[in-house]
């Protein structure tokens, strides 16, 4: 099965944050891939992946980026977080207004059906953006794959 996604997504770049299209592409069957794709400055930049929450596409896409620019999206966001019971590919849940520092937290959240009417997609942004870091968790793989060699 062949699935394919467009929307818009926000770069931050020297020369602000730019809105641009994405195409998100993901193949499951035999096994799963997926790709990303994004324009800016009329190039067109791509990322790779084997991961089936999109995470390795997408931090594969911001290497791919010219230097100084950076994704701002839900994938990237300190609040973009997996379901730990598994989802569809790209899905995320927004935890703005919660302290995640572990799975065991998201558990607790999907367990008390507080994270029902959270769900948000990879390439999706709001104003609470947050970029993830090693100093707070986000039950997200997105940094893993930015810092795998």
């Amino acid at each position: 099965m062949k699935k394919t996604i467009e929307k818009q997504i926000l770069i931050l770049s020297p020369d602000g944050i730019v809105s641009a299209p994405i195409t998100v592409e993901y193949r499951d069957g035999d096994g799963f891939s997926s790709e990303v794709r994004s324009e800016l400055n009329k190039k067109t930049f791509r990322g790779v992946g084997e991961s089936r929450g999109l995470e390795q596409a997408f931090a594969d896409l911001e290497k791919n980026l010219p230097e100084n620019c950076s994704l701002r999206c839900c994938m990237v966001c300190r609040h973009g977080n997996f379901c730990p019971f598994g989802g569809a590919p790209g899905q995320l849940f927004c935890t703005k207004d919660k302290v995640i520092n572990s799975k065991d937290d998201m558990i607790a959240l999907f367990s008390d059906k507080s994270a029902f009417g959270r769900e948000v997609f990879a390439a999706d942004n709001c104003g609470d953006f947050v970029r993830q870091d090693r100093d707070h968790y986000t039950y997200n793989g997105f940094l893993y794959y930015c810092f795998k060699d």
